[in-house]
């Protein structure tokens, strides 16, 4: 009941903006805002699954339970924000997307000083851009294909388990060119975690904060952050050691309690 007092007076302080089709989730929000955490049977329910309204309300109408409603509320609330369908309104580290992107009215109006500052002239025609690509790719296309021909081909292909990896005509292909299929296990995007949990840091951290506007500025700024974080940013995961002081020791981390 402490911790969900300490919750509440959290929720009620937060401006949040809900992403689409989480309209539900938003009502609740406000209805718990406006009656100041007085919870009754009127209030909100959509945003709750088949299971926990059953839980709160009971089978035949019982008394409505107004703490684990609250609790179902915390839950939907921290995982809606973990998941970036709520955002908060008043931070410039936890907002959507598009709100840090420029705005299409700038963009139509000085789109060209934008690439030119960015040093991205070559890609203001898309045309002209995807025309290039397209070349590229259908010239690589056919020295793949020759060295195929003739008998200069891969030993092993390693790919992941989606639908045009596994389709007849690709593995088919691949079997015709006498060329060994490897794919990584189910559920092998796991492996990413660690990478992707740095991208996030890097993202959240460093590129939104600076809005680099050049590539230079972007190398810089990110080679920095990079350099804090090995070097001077300690890791629970490395027993607090810095990413460099555990390379140097090269001995097994402890993990730190959480």
């Amino acid at each position: 009941m402490r911790l969900q007092n300490r919750v509440s007076l959290i929720l009620k302080a937060l401006s949040l903006d809900a992403g689409p089709g989480h309209t539900a989730l938003a009502d609740a929000i406000r209805h718990f805002k406006e009656t100041d955490g007085t919870i009754s049977r009127k209030a909100p329910v959509d945003f709750l699954d088949g299971s926990e309204r059953k839980a709160i309300l009971g089978n035949n109408g019982g008394e409505f339970k107004t703490s684990l409603y609250k609790a179902f509320l915390f839950l939907h609330v921290a995982s809606a924000i973990k998941a970036g369908n709520l955002n908060l309104t008043l931070s410039y580290k936890y907002r959507p997307l598009d709100d840090y992107l420029i705005n299409s009215d700038r963009w139509k109006r000085e789109k060209a000083q934008l690439l030119e500052r960015a040093g991205m002239d070559e890609f203001a025609t898309p045309e002209t851009l995807l025309k290039t690509l397209n070349s590229a790719l259908q010239s690589q296309y056919q020295i793949t294909n020759a060295h195929a021909k003739n008998g200069e081909k891969p030993g092993i292909m390693n790919s992941d388990q989606g639908s045009q990896f596994t389709g007849f005509e690709w593995t088919q292909a691949l079997k015709d060119a006498g060329v060994k299929i490897s794919m990584d296990g189910r559920g092998r995007w796991v492996d990413n975690r660690m990478i992707e949990r740095l991208w996030r840091s890097l993202k959240y951290e460093c590129i939104y904060l600076n809005a680099f506007e050049t590539g230079s500025q972007a190398r810089a700024g990110i080679g920095k952050w990079l350099a804090y974080c090995n070097a001077e940013r300690p890791h629970s995961t490395h027993g607090i050691l810095t990413p460099d002081e555990a390379y140097e020791r090269k001995t097994k981390p402890v993990r730190l309690a959480a």
